[in-house]
């Protein structure tokens, strides 16, 4: 009953309103439902008409230019990205010291701190591990993420006379690094050297490029001012100098000449391989009684 009385008392507000009062609620009611219902992104699925309707020129195009898009709309399927999935952890599951032990031991359990003093950046060239080689040809970016290997790139850069876009990459990634009040002052000393028309070591970049970041060193210089010339450099480098350094006679004697470092305690849990091997010498002494 409470529910039907307050029912009956609002129709008779409503009833008392005056006809433009209710249009003006219907408006704003109408409004609203318009601007919160409405689509973010436009709908760009074909229009259904009714069929009474005919369908003219501007709808048969329209519904043209999306199946084209459909059509056109580049896709990956659920098996080839499985399959890339499963090539990544297999390259990468020899680098997780949660499913791969660490050699020669396990740092984070042990008092052993030879795992870090082989892969710290200084390492020397005698020292490097297989497996800290072979990532470098994992991608031009696990490359780059290594000073050693940074070094060793530069290097072959040399020798085919092309070292300059590989400077420009460590020139950049000392700028990222810098104070806020240092980036305009380094900014503009990166821009004469490598990629100004006089630059002393000029890199190749085209036209568009240099003006982007001309316009960003001018307007407002920033840590990613340079990153249209890096991302440029970085493609360029991945096609070019990078498989050839890959390929080189100096990336196959750093692989030949690795270090392996010979595995100390292969479990996480060594009271289990300690105690295996304790009574592997008493049934071993037990044979020889």
């Amino acid at each position: 009953m409470l529910i039907v009385d307050q029912a009956e008392a609002q129709l008779m507000i409503l009833r008392a309103k005056k006809k433009h009062e209710k249009i003006v609620l219907d408006t704003q009611e109408k409004s609203y439902w318009r601007t919160f219902l409405q689509p973010k992104e436009e709908d760009t699925r074909p229009i259904v008409r009714s069929e009474e309707r005919k369908p003219n020129i501007k709808l048969i195009e329209k519904q043209r230019d999306f199946m084209r898009q459909y059509v056109e709309k580049p896709r990956n399927k659920t098996s080839k990205g499985c399959e890339n999935l499963l090539q990544f952890c297999d390259r990468y599951v020899a680098y997780d010291p949660v499913l791969t032990p660490p050699a020669p031991s396990n740092p984070w359990i042990s008092d052993d701190v030879t795992f870090w003093t082989l892969n710290e950046a200084s390492t020397e060239r005698t020292k490097l591990t297989e497996l800290r080689v072979r990532r470098w040809g994992h991608g031009i970016t696990e490359l780059l993420a290594d000073q050693v290997g940074v070094e060793e790139f530069k290097e072959f850069l040399k020798t085919q006379y092309n070292a300059e876009n590989l400077e420009f990459l460590v020139g950049v990634k000392k700028l990222r690094n810098l104070p806020s009040a240092q980036i305009k002052r380094q900014g503009e000393q990166l821009f004469s050297e490598f990629l100004s028309s006089d630059a002393r070591c000029e890199i190749n970049i085209d036209a568009k490029t240099r003006t982007l970041v001309r316009q960003s060193l001018d307007e407002k210089p920033s840590r990613s001012s340079f990153d249209p010339a890096v991302d440029h450099i970085v493609n360029l480098m991945k096609k070019d100098a990078y498989p050839r350094f890959l390929r080189s006679q100096r990336y196959k004697e750093l692989i030949e000449n690795a270090y392996i470092p010979h595995a100390t305690k292969k479990g996480l849990f060594t009271f289990a391989s300690d105690s295996d091997a304790s009574d592997a010498g008493d049934e071993d002494s037990a044979v020889d009684g």
